[in-house]
């Protein structure tokens, strides 16, 4: 009987780590897409700038 609840036991903390565990790696895939964006949207707006610059000076 003993055998088994300390088995029990390991067994609830290692779903409690994996749950954990899970937890953090959404946050950080989260994070992650987000730098993600972040750094798409400056790419575009760098190329925006670069073509409305290059437009301003086909004009000329």
């Amino acid at each position: 009987e003993n055998g088994r609840r300390q088995k029990t036991l390991v067994c609830e903390k290692f779903d409690q780590l994996y749950s954990l565990l899970e937890q953090k790696k959404r946050e950080m895939t989260q994070k992650v897409t987000a730098e993600q964006e972040e750094k798409v949207d400056y790419i575009r707006s760098l190329t925006r700038k670069y073509v409305d610059h290059l437009e301003e000076s086909c004009k000329m």
